[in-house]
């Protein structure tokens, strides 16, 4: 699993997993109580129609400001502030084909088959023509090549996406909220097999129920020595998810994009060495790094985001620096 998170001070991912949002099963995250879940927005206010903006250079504004160690390629492994929250910056448009997955323009199977909307296979046509900032670049050598899976779909509430919470016993990242995904092996065929495999064995995914729309250039998470390939999936048929690899995941959640974008759930979050970078504060979850990076981007780029205070900033309380140090 792939991850590079940092809470903010004073909210520590809760410990129980009532059941959570839909299409989850099992011990999923509930949403806290109104006032500090952040309300859909009402009727009076509602989500802005999904579109490119046309206001961000990169698919991941805001990446400059080095959310947690979008740092030097020499920079060596370690430190709790040190996740990189460093994010992908464009799409290839790109897949390998993978068995029982239905692609999107750009992949092998292309047309309308996976109902794909059209804010994301824009989403995809425009991160294709965005580079991937030099210090983001994998090195020369080394490095473990691994995916995530950005896995959005429609339920109740609008779009939203797919997100785990690490197991607190985890030896990297523990607790932290994250995209499904983790290393590619060699029967994989590449990082969309990857992605998927991991998202099935993490929550119980059905693969078939997936459109791959493409995978964004690989990138550098140097806190886990990781070569990073986030890959972008239209959950075309839901099924029912759950924490299945106990070891490794507390909760599966299913967040309204909704609730991401609303200003009351933004944050950004200064580690001890003064990085500052984005956060979310949803569902009983705390997003942030290299996750939070990846949504705040993806979500700007796509045309769904809303103003929020840029200027609420908060601290990462030691506790949550300690577990994900290990």
């Amino acid at each position: 699993m792939i991850n590079g998170n940092h809470p903010p001070a004073g909210a520590p991912v809760p410990a129980e997993n009532p059941p959570g949002g839909p299409g989850t099963t099992g011990n999923t995250r509930p949403a806290p109580p109104a006032p500090d879940r952040g309300a859909v927005p009402p009727a009076s206010a509602p989500m802005p129609a999904p579109g490119l903006s046309g206001r961000a250079d990169s698919v991941l504004e805001g990446v400059s400001e080095g959310v947690s160690g979008s740092a030097p390629a020499a920079a060596p492994p370690g430190g709790a502030e040190g996740v990189s929250g460093a994010a992908p910056v464009g799409l290839s448009g790109e897949s390998e084909g993978v068995p029982g997955v239905v692609s999107a323009p750009g992949g092998p199977s292309g047309g309308q088959d996976g109902g794909v909307p059209a804010w994301l296979r824009d989403l995809a046509a425009r991160a294709a023509t965005l580079p991937v900032p030099a210090e983001l670049r994998p090195p020369a050598e080394g490095g473990r090549p691994s995916a995530v899976l950005l896995l959005f779909g429609e339920g109740p509430d609008g779009p939203d996406i797919l997100l785990i919470q690490r197991s607190a016993r985890g030896r990297l990242h523990a607790g932290q909220p994250a995209f499904p995904g983790g290393g590619v092996d060699p029967g994989d065929g590449g990082p969309i097999g990857a992605a998927l495999r991991e998202a099935q064995e993490e929550t119980g995914l059905d693969p078939s129920g997936v459109t791959i729309v493409g995978t964004m250039p690989e990138v550098y998470v140097w806190r886990s020595d990781n070569r990073v390939t986030p890959v972008l999936g239209w959950w075309h048929t839901p099924c029912a998810v759950h924490p299945a690899a106990p070891d490794e995941v507390d909760a599966v959640e299913r967040v309204p994009i909704a609730e991401l974008v609303d200003p009351r759930n933004r944050l950004r979050l200064r580690s001890p060495r003064g990085i500052i970078g984005p956060a979310f504060r949803v569902r009983g979850l705390l997003v942030w790094g290299f996750t939070a990076a990846v949504l705040s981007g993806v979500l700007t780029a796509a045309g769904f985001d809303r103003p929020w205070n840029r200027g609420r900033i908060e601290d990462l309380p030691p506790d949550i620096l300690n577990l994900a140090a290990r």
